[in-house]
């Protein structure tokens, strides 16, 4: 106790510590939490607000807060936090960037040569390129071991899972745990009080988890009431569909397409139909699949022979093909080694049970995929409204229209025995027109002018986050018709009717659906939608963005989704969800 007022006492004395420090800051920090919350929600709300000015003095006692820096528009450098564009002039590193993108437009686009980029960016630690060269480089080798462990997959279960994948199953596995210990407690008192003889205490109970709003009940209402008895999935369907965020939305496809009992199938597609479109449809539309077809391929040779098994089927974004490859050690028929005959008799008998099994295991998964295709029709026809013939392919086009977008070739996912890669996300034609200004870590870069490798500020829908993320493939399309977006600050954009601008407090708009008043969420602040007219007709270019999926456009700095199909979320502005999803 002496040896610790006498360390108080001395550091009193040198002016760096006071009885009120570490008592203030407790308070201080609530305070600048308070105000960030603030200014998120008058953005939210419409107000159109310079976070960066009304963030600063919340940011002198915010260091320990990430979110208040990237609202301001800062981004974490080696030396500590600093405004997205002070940045550039701290930046050593523009000499060796500028021989990086030498060395990239003499590189060929081939295995060897994405290669040795990869391992040049690595030498001189331009981490973020060599990821986008390897990943380049995993296109023409997508099962190699080599490439994976040196982007940092692990394999997992039978896949290869990259580390931000692997994260948002920890993530989740880890918010599932968490909200199964919270809400198991409450949700299985009031499962009980359902089945209890007092009316009065049966009617408390529906009326109690009718009221809930967290979206952390979801995951432990579907574990503890999706069980099988009907009372019990007829409350929690009521219950989910009083919950306003998406997760309950896809826990009602869940049960519209997978319940057994009809009663609560229609239920959940009654509760289904008040729900947004953009939570339910394509949840539903990437459940449909064309029937599995097979190939069955077998080569002989001395020592036995080589099986492959492919099944194949179409999804809505995806080509999947799943590969199984069998050695057998035995004999080529009517030859072979010791014993020639009878090994022969023996590889062409397993190698024709082998192809009756494929056959068999065909049958059984078109037969399945045609049950649940029929409930998922159902559902569609029930929420939409639409007059669509019953194919998987007549209702993802029937989406595409309805959204205003197209799609280029369906890339592969590929299985390999029990392992699976997703190459590229299927793109989108949601694009603007060229010169385009997009923030880069360089400055404003003209959008066809970038390329895979370049990095542009990002940020992280679900977090807030504000990121440098390299571009892992830019696109362009032909020639099309546009709409011309007039911001408040003077400034016009051209983009496709389809792309999708962060309208706060609504979320991903589409350009066709802004209208005068709206405001898009900026680097620092909101920049507010004067009007809308029709475009000129032109070629039209986009960004794939590593993670976060979003990009800045405009001198105004709007927040721009990337060329990959959105994923739903609860957030109204970046990293601020729903005020009745946030924690009390």
């Amino acid at each position: 106790m002496k040896r610790s007022m006498s360390i108080a006492i001395f550091l009193s004395i040198v002016g760096m510590w006071s009885p009120g420090t570490f008592a203030g800051q407790p308070l201080r920090r609530r305070a600048a939490q308070e105000e960030l919350s603030q200014v998120l929600q008058s953005e939210a709300d419409g107000i159109i607000t310079n976070r960066a000015a009304r963030l600063k003095d919340a940011l002198i006692d915010s260091k320990w807060d990430d979110l208040a820096h990237w609202q301001a528009g800062e981004v974490r450098g080696e030396k500590g936090w600093m405004a997205y564009d002070q940045l550039l002039l701290m930046d050593t590193s523009l000499a060796l960037r500028k021989e990086y993108r030498q060395r990239r437009q003499k590189t060929p686009e081939t295995l060897e040569g994405q290669l040795q980029l990869a391992g040049w960016c690595r030498t001189h630690k331009l981490l973020d390129q060599e990821r986008v060269h390897l990943l380049k480089a995993l296109k023409f080798r997508p099962m190699s071991s080599e490439l994976r462990t040196r982007l940092g997959h692990q394999f997992v279960g039978g896949s290869w899972l990259s580390p931000q994948q692997q994260q948002r199953l920890d993530e989740e596995k880890g918010m599932r745990a968490a909200a199964l210990k919270e809400w198991a407690p409450r949700l299985t008192k009031l499962r009980d009080g359902l089945h209890s003889r007092s009316k009065r205490r049966q009617r408390l109970a529906t009326r109690q988890l009718a009221a809930i709003t967290d979206v952390a009940a979801v995951y432990a209402m579907e574990q503890l009431f999706l069980r099988g008895v009907e009372l019990e999935e007829l409350v929690a369907v009521r219950a989910l569909g009083e919950i306003t965020a998406y997760q309950a939305a896809h826990a009602l496809v869940d049960v519209a397409v997978e319940s057994n009992n009809s009663l609560v199938r229609n239920a959940a597609i009654e509760e289904l139909k008040e729900k947004p479109h953009k939570h339910t449809v394509p949840e539903l539309l990437a459940r449909l699949s064309d029937s599995t077809e097979t190939a069955f391929v077998t080569r002989f040779h001395y020592s036995g022979a080589f099986i492959r098994q492919v099944y194949y089927r179409e999804r809505q974004y995806l080509r999947q093909a799943a590969i199984v490859d069998t050695t057998l050690q035995g004999g080529r028929p009517g030859t072979g080694r010791r014993g020639g005959a009878f090994y022969a008799t023996g590889t062409k008998r397993f190698v024709e049970d082998l192809a009756r099994q494929q056959a068999e295991l065909a049958r059984q998964l078109n037969k399945q995929s045609e049950n649940s295709n029929a409930r998922i029709y159902t559902v569609l026809a029930a929420i939409s409204d639409a007059e669509v013939s019953n194919t998987p392919e007549k209702w993802w086009s029937w989406w595409n229209l309805e959204q205003d977008i197209g799609v280029s070739e369906k890339q592969y996912e590929y299985y390999y025995e029990h392992s699976h890669e997703r190459l590229v996300q299927l793109p989108t034609i949601s694009c603007f027109r060229a010169g385009t200004p997009v923030w880069t870590d360089e400055g404003f870069v003209a959008i066809e002018k970038i390329r895979a490798g370049d990095r542009v500020l990002s940020k992280d829908i679900e977090t807030g986050e504000l990121m440098y993320k390299p571009v892992l493939q830019p696109t362009q399309r032909t020639e099309q018709e546009l709409k011309t977006i007039m911001l408040s600050g003077g400034e016009t954009l051209d983009c496709t009717i389809g792309h999708l601008f962060w309208r706060s407090g609504m979320g991903w708009m589409k350009a066709k659906d802004l209208k005068q008043g709206d405001l898009l969420h900026s680097v620092t602040g909101a920049q507010s939608v004067d009007g809308m007219t029709n475009g000129p007709i032109a070629k039209v270019y986009n960004l794939i963005v590593a993670d976060f999926n979003t990009y800045f456009v405009g001198h105004d700095m709007v927040l721009s989704h990337d060329n990959t199909i959105r994923k739903p979320t609860n957030a109204v502005v970046p990293g601020l969800m729903r005020k009745e999803l946030r924690a009390p």
